[in-house]
């Protein structure tokens, strides 16, 4: 496996979700989103210390370097292409942006108004919490409902009274280079980070990246 496959799959076994493989039957549900539905099946820390213990083992430098970009508790694969695109080192293709936390919860307002210190959980696809910043991926198809679209407004407005500043990023924004390096130099400045790289190295691995992610010429 390639290096951007190996911490795909390190994000995968770290988080809520699974890839199909050809011999799977999946529901429409799942065929639809593309992926299943499942508990992780480790921690990133816990790929790091069966690394340590099998670091004379073939493979085990590569394996290092990998789950070192891994992050624990994604929740689909195109959350992962989407936090990889930004926060990978420039050196791979990325932004370098500071990693996130993956679908973190966070406390925001109820809105029971006969109790108004009631909280509730809501859940952040990518949270930088010192920022308060959430970028929220919205895949444009299975999300496609009236229902689906009032709860997820609901959502961001209960967010939002929390102080949290939640960005939509779609599956056509992402597939969209321009779009994509819009959304990099928004969470940047949000995080007050700057981004510095020769525009001709970046152009070149940033497409290369791009493509083995998405799969885009």
């Amino acid at each position: 496996m390639s290096l951007i496959e190996t911490i795909q799959l390190g994000y995968e076994l770290c988080g809520s979700y699974a890839t199909p493989t050809e011999e799977s039957t999946l529901s429409d549900d799942d065929a639809e989103r593309g992926f299943v539905r499942r508990k992780p099946l480790t921690t990133q820390k816990d790929i790091l210390r069966f690394i340590d213990l099998a670091s004379k083992l073939r493979g085990s430098r590569n394996a290092l370097r990998a789950a070192r970009f891994v992050r624990d508790n994604s929740a689909s694969p195109m959350e992962t292409k989407l936090a990889l695109l930004l926060c990978l080192p420039r050196m791979l293709g990325g932004y370098g942006i500071p990693f996130p936390v993956m679908n973190a919860d966070v406390f925001v307002p109820s809105g029971n108004y006969s109790n108004a210190q009631r909280t509730q959980q809501r859940r952040c696809d990518l949270y930088w919490p010192d920022a308060r910043l959430a970028l929220e991926y919205d895949s444009d198809s299975w999300h496609a409902d009236d229902k689906s679209r009032q709860l997820d407004s609901q959502r961001r407005v209960r967010l939002n009274s929390a102080d949290v500043f939640v960005v939509t990023v779609t599956r056509g924004q992402l597939y969209n280079a321009n779009e994509t390096d819009m959304i990099a130099r928004f969470v940047a400045r949000r995080l007050n980070v700057r981004l510095r790289f020769s525009a001709k190295r970046a152009l070149s691995t940033r497409y290369a990246l791009r493509c083995e992610l998405l799969g885009t010429k």
